[in-house]
């Protein structure tokens, strides 16, 4: 009896040792996925704002038909052609060539391809925009980005707050090696404007995707904290999202107070972890 017992208490203690190790080894891989994924993918969206800006403002100063060429000081090359009435840009290239380049703390290669049916900083304008031979940083990058303009505050001509409806369809990030890829797709409200001089980006929306390990997960924002971009700075500064990844726990990742650094708090049953954000 005694020797049936000890049996026991070893399976006990082995069972309980086995839990304790998988309570000590949370699975991080959605939210991290999805980290990498809002930073690739707001990162284009900042890149595509600047572009359309500046070849709006050179063709504005050149008054002239047909595509343009030129350095930008943001080291892409970048052309453009107009509409057949000439009133706006229709479309804009943005090509990093193969070798690459750097901006607001990111190196690319390849191109960004985007269309637009009027004025980038109009209500009611859409934009498409498209990826080709696309890296990040060595991540390998896809999918088409759709944007409709919703609603724009100017002053003397200058937009100061927009809203846009973003979606992402096909998004597929290939880690650079190549062993590691996961697809995205989100459906979101981005709202842009100035505080205290400085561009300030709010999203709030829901996600879908599968992770590198081939499981789906759902990402919805906390309504009383959207997720905060500030320009110049790589990765989400603030914010709150709930993450459900398939046959797990809801968890929160917590992107902090404002300060543009590399951490976030990821919450799993009560407990806190700590990761590292690209």
């Amino acid at each position: 009896m005694k020797k049936a017992f000890k049996i026991f208490l070893g399976i006990l203690v082995i069972g309980i040792s086995v839990t304790s190790c998988k309570k000590e080894n949370p699975d991080f891989t959605s939210s991290e996925n999805n980290s990498l994924a809002d930073a690739a993918f707001i990162h284009i969206g900042n890149v595509v704002a600047a572009e359309v800006k500046f070849a709006e403002d050179e063709n504005a100063a050149q008054k002239t038909n047909g595509i343009q060429s030129a350095n930008h000081d943001t080291c892409a090359s970048v052309t453009w052609s107009l509409s057949n009435d000439l009133s706006y840009i229709d479309s804009v290239t943005i090509d990093y060539g193969q070798g690459g380049c750097t901006w607001q703390r990111r190196t690319k290669t390849g191109k960004i391809i985007v269309t637009m049916d009027g004025k980038r900083s109009d209500e009611g304008t859409n934009t498409k925009v498209e990826l080709i031979d696309f890296t990040i940083d060595g991540y390998k990058v896809e999918g088409t980005k759709q944007i409709e303009t919703i609603s724009v505050t100017k002053v003397l001509g200058f937009p100061i707050n927009w809203t846009e409806h973003v979606m992402v369809s096909n998004g597929k990030i290939t880690s650079p090696n190549g062993n590691e890829k996961f697809t995205w797709t989100s459906d979101r409200i981005h709202k842009t404007g100035l505080v205290d001089n400085e561009i300030v980006l709010l999203i709030d929306g829901t996600i879908n995707g599968v992770n590198t390990k081939g499981e789906s997960f759902t990402i919805t924002t906390d309504s009383n904290n959207p997720i905060k971009f500030v320009w110049g700075c790589p990765r989400v500064v603030s914010g709150i999202l709930n993450i459900t990844p398939s046959g797990k726990s809801t968890r929160t990742i917590d992107y902090g107070d404002g300060t543009c650094d590399y951490k976030a708090i990821v919450t799993i049953d009560k407990k806190n972890y700590e990761i590292i954000l690209w």
